[in-house]
């Protein structure tokens, strides 16, 4: 992190603000004319809104304010990088549109401090024209595969567990369901497994509209059909676990 602040960008070009206060009233100036915001150590408390960090993601222009000035509004430019020991929750949006803005790095545990080196960030200083030709280099791969970041297996893993994690009905189909396109399973069945699960895990349940949404973005291949002799409304792709009827 220090290395990106410090030697990459600049100290001059870079803002250091949370992830959860981004959109506070007077810290959204900050990022005006901003490469980057790098926050280490982000606190636990949850995501409530993703909606400017969507924006500022999105390179959309944005509203911000100082104190006891006119509102303004600019192109947001700021990547956006933080650090942090666990992932804060996803209250808010659990989009698809969301989560495919995130890349998530897991690093090993930190060395002992007898291992460590303490002039670390020095010696990363004098490589400052190394370190910028290797960066130099990342650029010209990222831009050879159309600006889309490579991604780990790992890396990959940790945000479906995020994703799964932010959702109470990603989290109900990864424990009691299984997907299966040669099953069907009745709709209100369904629901009525995932509100007991909700209850169970002291979740609170979406609709049954919104159920059926979440599903459906997390598993396109998943359809609605209606039964031809009891005409009820079937999900089929799925399987609950104690319910599976052959489609």
């Amino acid at each position: 992190m220090a290395v990106a602040q410090d030697i990459l960008l600049g100290r001059a070009n870079v803002s250091n603000i949370p992830w959860q206060n981004l959109g506070d009233r007077f810290k959204t100036a900050e990022l005006f004319g901003i490469l980057g915001n790098i926050f280490a150590d982000l606190p636990s408390k949850s995501i409530e809104d993703s909606g400017l960090f969507k924006s500022i993601t999105g390179e959309d222009f944005i509203t911000a304010e100082r104190k006891n000035k006119d509102p303004f509004s600019f192109k947001a430019t700021a990547r956006l990088v933080f650090s942090c020991n666990s992932l804060p929750k996803n209250l808010g949006d659990r989009s698809e549109a969301f989560y495919r803005r995130l890349i998530i790095v897991p690093f090993l545990p930190p060395k002992p401090l007898e291992q460590r080196d303490l002039h670390l960030k020095d010696k990363l200083r004098e490589e400052a024209a190394g370190i910028l030709n290797w960066a130099l280099v990342g650029l010209a791969r990222l831009q050879a595969n159309h600006y889309c970041f490579s991604q780990s297996p790992q890396s990959a893993a940790d945000l479906d567990a995020y994703r799964i994690a932010g959702s109470s009905v990603l989290s109900f189909v990864d424990e009691l369901c299984s997907i299966d396109l040669s099953i069907q399973v009745p709709a209100t069945e369904l629901y009525h497994a995932y509100h007991q699960y909700c209850q169970d895990s002291g979740l609170r349940p979406v609709s049954q509209k919104r159920f059926w949404m979440e599903l459906k973005e997390a598993y396109p291949e998943l359809e609605k059909v209606k039964e031809s002799v009891t005409r009820r409304i079937m999900y089929s792709g799925i399987a609950l676990f104690d319910f599976e009827t052959a489609a």
